[in-house]
């Protein structure tokens, strides 16, 4: 009985009961992966290119994006559907010619003439993107609509076409010709209203390369900004039109350093208390996670922190929640596990019930993230971010 006694009180890590454990972990992979599929659908965050735009010459004016990128061409754009729908766009310039006085023969061979005219080869076209004919691109697309959902959605899409300039000043936007062989290639312009205005695009609206060209249709004025690289991820430009100077107040919104820390100090105490609790009571044990578990963690959300794959966005953490699930749930407790199941047993124990060892590192690894969703799924609902 006395030997009994004492071999209970002894209980070590590869003795222990693992069912409840086993039970909680596959629900919990369950729903990691569900997680993981919605972080992968919804990365990266969308952000908006700011561009400022002050004139004080009291004339009208108009900018756009000239660029050498003719390969991405009807990638960029509020109406980027014309790259996947092209036998849309092109019934779209036969009915607004048939709109303007043409019969239905000499629409047709407008319709031809233009897209062999704005071949750009391999498939692609130089599509033509002006005011007016927005107007009647959204106004096929929303007449087409089988349902009232598709309806109000071309309805929106139809809003937006009085941000593109009328034909007339679109005619002089592409007229310019730039001696660096910069083009007004993705149909990116705005109207700058006396006094000034914020022109806002999406983030893939911008190439990586390009120039900002300032308009003035009264004067028939040009002028033409240097070459400005998209490398932040929030893009932000202050141009005055009068004198072309632009001021790049882009910022990354990195994650800091001292948040990292925080992160990795809190994740290893957890692991230690976790392990703790399933009984690596010695010191050794103890300071071996504490160890490994830091290093991994530090170059983990390094890397995820300096690439980009996390971010502060409006005041909020975001990150690539398929990477990182992955590089937790995954890479961090294979490279652990050989190292614990030969550093943590006992020594003069044997080898034995090794699997003991590995489910025990997926448990302190595992047990973290599901404590860490269960309070941040809570809060997110509270405050309204999910």
């Amino acid at each position: 009985m006395e030997e009994q006694s004492k071999e209970k009180v002894g209980l070590q890590i590869d003795d222990r009961k693992y069912l409840l454990a086993n039970l909680l972990l596959g629900a919990f992979v369950l729903v990691i992966l569900f997680f993981a599929v919605i972080g992968m659908l919804v990365w990266p965050v969308t952000r908006e290119a700011r561009i400022t735009i002050t004139d004080n010459t009291g004339e009208e004016c108009y900018v756009a994006l000239l660029s050498k990128d003719t390969e991405n061409y009807g990638v960029y754009g509020k109406h980027i559907d014309f790259s996947r729908q092209d036998d849309v766009y092109w019934e779209v310039i036969r009915a607004f010619a048939e709109d303007h006085g043409m019969s239905e023969q000499e629409a047709a061979e407008y319709a031809q003439n233009k897209k062999d005219e704005l071949a750009l080869g391999d498939g692609q076209y130089a599509f033509e993107k002006y005011r007016e004919l927005m107007e009647a691109f959204s106004n096929y697309e929303r007449g087409k609509a089988t349902h009232i959902l598709g309806a109000i959605l071309y309805g929106f899409v139809d809003g937006n076409a009085k941000d593109y300039p009328p034909y007339e000043i679109w005619k002089g936007i592409i007229a310019y010709k730039d001696s660096d062989g910069y083009r007004f290639v993705h149909q990116v312009a705005g109207k700058a209203p006396r006094g000034g205005t914020v022109f806002t695009l999406k983030e893939w609206d911008l190439p990586e390369e390009f120039k900002f060209l300032v308009y003035w249709p009264e004067s028939g004025r040009y002028a033409v900004s240097d070459v400005w690289q998209r490398t932040h991820v929030i893009n932000e430009y202050r141009i005055s039109a009068d004198t072309l100077e632009v001021e790049d107040c882009s910022n990354r919104e990195t994650i800091p350093v001292w948040l990292v820390l925080l992160a990795v100090i809190a994740v290893v105490g957890c692991e230690v208390l976790f392990a703790w609790l399933l009984g690596a009571k010695e010191k050794t044990q103890l300071v071996t996670i504490a160890v490994v578990s830091t290093m991994l963690h530090v170059i983990v959300f390094a890397v995820v922190a300096l690439t980009g794959q996390a971010l502060i966005v409006d005041g909020s953490i975001a990150c690539n929640d398929l990477l990182l699930w992955l590089l937790l749930f995954v890479v961090i407790p294979v490279i652990e596990m050989p190292i614990y199941v030969h550093w943590l047993r006992p020594k003069g124990r044997s080898t034995r019930l090794k699997y003991k060892y590995c489910e025990f590192t997926l448990f302190i690894n595992w047990a973290v993230l599901a404590v860490c969703l269960g309070i941040f799924i809570p809060w997110q609902f509270l405050t309204g971010t999910l």
